[in-house]
């Protein structure tokens, strides 16, 4: 199995405790299951492998669609109150997580993080997603469609240099979903990537220079570079 270097890091780091194993349970997921919400400010949850689609409540009736990969937490210690609330989190693949106790990691971390790096990448993550959000409120709907696959394009896996395989989960029904647009709009503009030779229907991004053009045409790539 794959393991993300991040995740590995950070599991090295509490396995060097005697009673990691008390402490630290490896469980599984099946795509299209659910880890219950109230389960979720009783333990950490740090992901070995595939992904999980999370919805945060962030107010006015919005919803924040996150995707998370190995490497990532569902929440850490550090979360406060700028950071929404959790409200579902569903497998879009198998996938296999550590369930961690609280306790046990926030007395490793102090010993073993001092710089609080694991910390800081999960606050900046967490930012981002909400910065992305607002961002794609601004754009216009085939913007958000380009927006959404350049973000499951990072999520994909290289197949040649200018090639990129997306993520086995993702579909039109997922990218409209993610882009907040309807899904026969988003069918019509992922037809046309697909009649430019940019996309295949087996969700292959074909030419990712090409691709990047045309998010430089729109400004898109601009504009989230402001963010940062």
């Amino acid at each position: 199995m794959h393991i993300n270097k991040t995740t590995s890091q950070i599991l090295s780091l509490l396995k060097t405790a005697p009673d990691f194993h008390n402490n630290c349970i490896q469980e599984h997921l099946q795509t299209g299951s659910t880890i219950p919400v109230s389960h979720l400010s009783q333990n950490l949850y740090l992901i070995e492998s595939g992904f999980l689609s999370c919805l945060r409540d962030i107010g006015t009736d919005e919803y924040l669609h996150i995707i998370l990969q190995a490497g990532d937490f569902l929440y850490l210690l550090s979360d406060d109150e700028e950071t929404p609330e959790i409200m579902a989190c569903e497998a879009l693949t198998d996938v296999t997580y550590w369930k961690i106790d609280i306790s046990f990691f926030k007395k490793m971390i102090q010993q073993k993080d001092s710089d609080n790096a694991i910390f800081t990448a999960h606050s900046n993550k967490s930012r981002k997603n909400i910065e992305n959000h607002f961002l794609l409120d601004r754009m216009h709907p085939e913007e958000r469609i380009y927006f959404t696959l350049l973000t499951l394009m990072r999520l994909g896996s290289p197949v040649e240099s200018n090639t990129v395989q997306l993520p086995a989960f993702v579909n039109h029904q997922k990218i409209a979903e993610y882009a907040l647009t309807p899904l026969d709009y988003t069918t019509d503009i992922l037809n046309q990537l697909q009649e430019n030779q940019l996309l295949e229907k087996n969700g292959t991004i074909t030419d990712v220079a090409a691709f990047n053009a045309i998010l430089e045409s729109k400004n898109i790539l601009t504009l989230e570079n402001s963010l940062q």
